[in-house]
């Protein structure tokens, strides 16, 4: 896969990421001397992209979701992929670990509806194998284990 199209691929194609997943890999080349951006450059500005898009949900959503932060670091403990019925232990375990006094109104929502909460605001995404819907979530970076919502697969850049 081309620089630019892995680039593309790790982002949910908002122009704003792109730029941003381009700065921190033109920060990168610079910063070590190079004229081009490197795979190996793309790799490490994609663990500083993932930082970078967990923050910005986080602020974005502070108010809509209160306390989504705390949920969203819950699956950094995952791998790049995971299966829906992990992403809803995961969520799970999220809910019954709150007190009830202490969750907002969509802490009250059922796992699923907190996974659909999820994708709505680009964390989760499903992915596609060989043409058929898996049963799967796809994860975004190896940093912080963001899912990746218009990944298909993971394959290395190459420039």
């Amino acid at each position: 896969m081309a620089g630019f199209q892995y680039l593309v691929s790790r982002t949910t194609r908002r122009p704003r990421e792109v730029l941003q997943y381009l700065r921190l890999a033109h920060y990168l080349a610079v910063a070590s001397g190079h004229s081009t951006i490197t795979s190996e450059m793309l790799l490490k500005a994609e663990e500083e992209f993932s930082g970078w898009k967990l923050e910005h949900l986080c602020s974005e959503y502070k108010y809509v979701f209160p306390g989504v932060k705390d949920l969203l670091w819950c699956f950094r403990a995952f791998g790049p992929v995971l299966s829906a019925g992990d992403a809803l232990e995961v969520v799970g375990s999220f809910v019954d670990g709150i007190g009830d006094s202490e969750k907002v109104a969509w802490m009250r929502s059922t796992p699923k509806e907190l996974l659909q909460h999820l994708y709505s605001i680009d964390f989760l995404g499903c992915g596609v194998q060989t043409g058929h819907l898996a049963n799967s979530v796809l994860v975004r970076s190896t940093s912080l284990r963001m899912i990746d919502r218009p990944l298909m697969s993971r394959p290395r850049p190459h420039t």
